[in-house]
């Protein structure tokens, strides 16, 4: 199949309600239940598919290519190329297993992705202006989408740089007595030099083996994991200044409790 254009926007749920619910205890990110795979032991399918431009809601993808074959309880779901604005995208899904225990495993890579403004088009954000690379190749097994995170392995890198839309992020670096003198010039935005995360997971475990985040006064590290089979999290963020400073407000940070009720 061929097309110029793919509009699925009327297609697709209303947007969620900026306001969300607060979450309860207990409250779980990762639903339990069954995914719908056995729909696909109904059907073989082999199905390529370009389109010069997709749009879902604002989002607009072009140079879509991509390919989807079904058969034998295996399944594979392969975007070629696709471009999101500047960024250039190639995933690839693979399903086995269909009948008993699927195993999943994925790929996916972004070059320059504009992760600022998918934020914004999202409606979550737009404190944030980064333009990053990303890649992650990860691997499960089980029925549900916490099954398959209770036992995933494999890893996530994500490396860019841009800027944060407040001036506050400067201030843990900074003296607070010369920050809030008056005629202090405080900027509309914090430039980040560069930002590196790098994960590995095992066996459900999340490990940040690798977080720096730089700016002109500041520099943030990080560690911790992330139990994502209970979803609870275990990390610091700690703040270093560049210049010695009386009454600076860098403190490390400890973010506990879990995905959906994080506690600081």
């Amino acid at each position: 199949l061929a097309a110029k254009l793919i509009d699925l926007t009327p297609l697709m749920p209303a947007s969620p309600a900026k306001a969300a619910k607060p979450a309860k205890p207990g409250d779980r990110v990762f639903p339990d239940d069954p995914l719908p795979l056995d729909v696909l032991a109904l059907v073989d399918f082999d199905l390529s598919l370009s389109a010069k431009t997709v749009k879902p809601r604002k989002l607009v993808l072009n140079d879509l290519a991509l390919e989807l074959r079904n058969g034998a309880g295996k399944a594979e779901f392969t975007v070629k190329k696709a471009r999101l604005d500047k960024a250039r995208l190639s995933a690839r899904l693979a399903l086995s297993g269909l009948a008993a225990r699927p195993r999943v495993s994925s790929r996916f890579q972004a070059k320059a992705l504009d992760i600022g403004k998918l934020l914004k088009d999202l409606e979550i954000s737009d404190l944030l202006a980064l333009s990053a690379d990303a890649s992650a190749d990860l691997s499960g097994q089980g029925r549900s989408l916490r099954a398959l995170m209770a036992g995933l392995d494999g890893k996530e890198l994500v490396a860019g740089k841009g800027s944060v839309a407040s001036e506050y992020v400067d201030l843990i670096g900074a003296d607070l007595i010369g920050e809030l003198m008056p005629w202090n010039d405080k900027k509309t935005q914090t430039e980040i030099n560069c930002v590196v995360a790098r994960w590995d997971v095992k066996q459900g475990m999340a490990t940040l083996t690798g977080l720096l985040a730089d700016t002109g006064k500041v520099t943030v590290t990080g560690k911790g994991k992330i139990d994502l089979g209970k979803e609870a999290l275990d990390l610091t963020v700690r703040p270093r200044p560049k210049q010695a400073s009386l009454l600076s407000l860098a403190a490390p940070i400890d973010i506990g409790g879990t995905l959906a009720q994080p506690s600081y």
